[in-house]
């Protein structure tokens, strides 16, 4: 996976830009509270969409977590739907 030099997810970008647009038009038809609200929805998209600078450490046998979590099991599992138990 590719690490984006952006501080917002590339997949984000529309919901973003959306928001904020719809927050500028609110602002500029003087519908305070209403654009205030949607501020704070724009600016949590934009945290949701958040595209941190990572650092993986370096080693070996080491086991990394996708998507920002935490590994909490190594090892084999049953797998009941494909009938193994």
């Amino acid at each position: 996976m590719r690490n984006q030099n952006t501080p917002i997810a590339v997949e984000g970008y529309p919901f973003v830009f959306g928001a904020a647009f719809v927050t500028l038009v609110l602002a500029l038809l003087s519908w305070k509270i209403p654009a205030l609200l949607l501020l704070c929805v724009t600016c949590f998209i934009a945290y949701f969409f958040r595209n941190p600078q990572r650092r993986s450490p370096e080693g070996e046998n080491l086991v990394l977590s996708p998507a920002d979590g935490v590994v909490i099991y190594l090892g084999n599992a049953p797998e009941k739907h494909l009938g193994e138990e």
